[in-house]
């Protein structure tokens, strides 16, 4: 994967540098984790300010486009970026960063115990709702 630098602009108001980059020459399209990494060494930032907006690929081409943002602090991050950008930029599922292994084993074991069996109903009754 080769990253070239396709525009750089500088957002005092908003505390951030947008970026564009140009993905070339990839046989598929890159993980965002991994382009966090190359990005945030590229834009001399830590991994932790730097929010990929978007990844556009186009059917049939080997380039994509990827539009960054990397944020002054973390602090500012968090004021202006939604929570889902961040969340998926860190590649977690939804309540899976919440969630520890220990209480993952409970929770699955609570639903299987806690099901009441299903009770039939009487051959008679059954014979009476039908007609």
């Amino acid at each position: 994967m080769k990253l070239e630098t396709a525009g750089e602009k500088e957002n005092k108001i908003m505390h951030r540098r947008e970026l564009l980059y140009k993905v070339v020459d990839s046989k598929v399209t890159p993980s965002r984790k991994e382009l966090k990494e190359k990005i945030a060494a590229m834009a001399n930032a830590k991994q932790e300010t730097v929010v990929i907006e978007s990844i556009e690929h186009s059917f049939g081409e080997r380039d994509s486009v990827v539009k960054v943002h990397v944020y002054d602090s973390v602090e500012s991050l968090k004021k202006i970026v939604p929570k889902y950008l961040v969340t998926r930029d860190t590649g977690k599922k939804k309540g899976e960063a919440e969630a520890k292994p220990a209480e993952k084993k409970e929770a699955e074991e609570k639903p299987a115990a806690e099901k009441p069996a299903k009770k039939e109903k009487p051959a008679e009754e059954k014979k009476e709702a039908d007609k």
